[in-house]
């Protein structure tokens, strides 16, 4: 599944993890360089190679994916805020903002919830049962 993402999108991750196991700088390039797409002569591979299975078999690949997904939706999701009031004008970018973020609260809120887990939402169906 590393191996089916994106190009650039793996290449965020992979630098992620170049820094996670302290991979020298000469041999995480040797490693990008085996695993680039875009070489004519190389058919695209859809096994990875002995990086790409240590990744896979990460216990916090999960987080790892979604701090690389933050990294790339940061800066368009920066400027969009930086351009709205210039666009859209003043009031409609305050309520937009105001709309991501009780977005976003509530979202940290269902996260919370899921992390403690499903007993406490457990109490509560049953008593809505009786």
């Amino acid at each position: 599944m590393v191996r089916r993402l994106p190009e650039s999108f793996r290449e965020k991750l992979y630098f992620q993890y170049q820094g996670r196991y302290a991979i020298p700088r000469a041999e995480f390039n040797k490693m990008m360089e085996e695993s680039t797409d875009t070489k004519q002569d190389i058919v695209r591979r859809p096994q990875g190679g002995p990086f790409e299975r240590r990744i896979a078999s990460d216990d916090r690949l999960k987080e790892e994916v979604s701090t690389a997904i933050m990294k790339t939706i940061r800066w368009p999701s920066t400027i969009q805020t930086i351009k709205g009031p210039l666009t859209a004008g003043f009031r409609k970018s305050w309520l937009y903002l105001r709309e991501k973020r009780e977005k976003h609260k509530k979202s940290q809120k269902a996260l919370k919830s899921q992390a403690t887990g499903s007993t406490s939402g457990e109490k509560a169906d049953t008593k809505k049962g009786q």
